[in-house]
């Protein structure tokens, strides 16, 4: 998990267990970037960020840069974030 790595160069994190989890942070926090594992239960990661892409439209919703990682994807998987503004 990049959280230890991330904490080491002093980034102040915020974890959510959950897609549900971390769209409740996004809403009630203030984050400089989302880092989103595209190979979540549930949600997976490029319909958490299209939901959050939705919401961001909203007045007074900032645009929070995101970035997408997995473990296990296919080439097809890798192109898609760039389609959907990761």
């Amino acid at each position: 998990m990049p959280a230890r790595g991330l904490r080491k160069f002093g980034a102040r994190l915020s974890t959510a267990a959950s897609a549900e989890e971390g769209q409740l942070a996004l809403q009630t926090g203030e984050f400089s970037l989302v880092i989103c594992d595209i190979g979540m239960s549930g949600m997976n990661g490029f319909d958490f960020m299209n939901h959050w892409r939705t919401q961001e439209k909203k007045p007074l919703r900032p645009s929070i840069p995101a970035v997408a990682l997995t473990a296990y994807a296919s080439a097809a998987a890798c192109r898609y974030p760039r389609k959907e503004d990761f």
